[in-house]
């Protein structure tokens, strides 16, 4: 590839920091890395359920990254990535982005006591297992969350099983 016409690593984390724009898989099977809130992100986009009760893409997980590991994996994926417009990401991928990379640690409390959000931890769907009952542990589990947020290693991750519209349709009810 000519050098000369390709970005450099510090012009492609700029773009992601200024911009709706992810770094995307060629493939489209890989992870998804965004930038919000003064924070990476790595997401994966997936099958999920609709206020409709109906399957679309969606941000499943969100995993928090420090600024290091966002950096070593933008140098690593570059090959094998390129920067996507979140509007071609999949549908409703900035509505997601809104609805589940939130500012604060304390954001997610609402998630958490109405079940639309839950710590895990594992790598594979053999190993997922869910931390705390957010009806018991709801405080332990926001702090958890923030020290995620501010460690950024690899670990546990939120996930999600609904998409955005399921999630204002039933924090709206609320």
């Amino acid at each position: 590839m000519n050098q000369d016409s390709s970005p450099t690593l510090r012009q492609i984390l700029a773009k992601l920091r200024k911009t709706d724009t992810a770094l995307t898989g060629k493939v489209k099977t890989q992870p998804v890395l965004v930038y919000r809130h003064g924070r990476w992100h790595m997401v994966t986009v997936t099958v999920i359920i609709d206020a409709a009760m109906e399957a679309v893409q969606g941000i499943r997980t969100v995993h928090f990254m420090s600024p290091y590991r966002a950096r070593k994996t933008v140098a690593e994926w570059l090959p094998y990535s390129e920067l996507t417009p979140f509007e071609e990401v999949c549908p409703s991928f900035q509505e997601e982005v809104a609805a589940k990379i939130l500012p604060d640690a304390n954001a997610y409390r609402n998630l958490l006591k109405n079940h639309l959000v839950s710590v895990a931890g594992g790598y594979t769907t053999d190993t997922l297992s869910v931390m705390g009952d957010p009806a018991r542990d709801e405080d332990r589990l926001v702090a958890r969350i923030e020290a995620m947020m501010v460690e950024g290693e690899m670990g546990p991750f939120l996930n999600f099983e609904r998409s955005f519209q399921y999630i204002q349709e039933h924090i709206n009810d609320n």
